[in-house]
């Protein structure tokens, strides 16, 4: 979430306001890929891994 001018900015607060976005479902759902997607992913980051 990006801070607002003029809000005080802490853990505390935030965990509280996005709480409530949340509750009256302000908040966007993250993107998830589909799986076959995420296990290519995977598969490339295994790969990388063992090149290094």
């Amino acid at each position: 979430m990006k801070n607002v001018p003029g809000r005080p900015k802490t853990v505390k607060l935030d965990a509280v306001w996005l709480a409530k976005l949340a509750e009256r479902g302000m908040v966007r759902a993250s993107f998830v890929p589909p799986k076959p997607v995420r296990q290519l992913r995977e598969l490339t980051r295994t790969r990388a891994i063992f090149i290094q």
